[in-house]
């Protein structure tokens, strides 16, 4: 998963580099599946459950790694799953649930709330 962070520098001046997070997911007997979210360079895990309906997937809010601490990914995600090589197993996320079909999420925490932030999901053939 690939998340754009909110912006601590000057306004006008050019977005933050997207970050990173490697989600893990297993499916579940009763349709949820277990997701466990590692970030680069940290010793820390979260687990938690998304749902997938039909090709639509919600994940709950997350932590989300920034700078050297944690924000909320307040918001949670949303979107539409794309199988772009026809196998049957979603390859990563198209539109959103947004206006216009756009994958945006809230970054809070104390203090601050932003809306709108970008985010992108695609498969891994393997975890380094």
């Amino acid at each position: 998963m690939s998340y754009t962070p909110l912006s601590f520098g000057p306004p006008g001046g050019p977005p933050p580099a997207p970050l990173s997070a490697t989600l893990v997911a297993t499916a579940n007997p009763d349709g949820s599946s277990k997701i466990v979210v590692s970030y680069p360079g940290r010793a820390v895990q979260y687990t938690t459950l998304a749902v997938v309906s039909g090709k639509k997937l919600f994940v709950p809010p997350l932590p989300l790694a920034v700078s050297t601490s944690f924000a909320d990914g307040f918001s949670g995600f949303e979107a539409e799953l794309v199988d772009t090589n026809g196998d049957g197993i979603a390859d990563g996320v198209g539109a959103g649930t947004g206006t216009g079909g756009a994958r945006g999420y809230t970054m809070a925490g104390p203090g601050f709330e932003v809306p709108n932030l970008a985010w992108d999901l695609r498969a891994v053939t393997a975890i380094p």
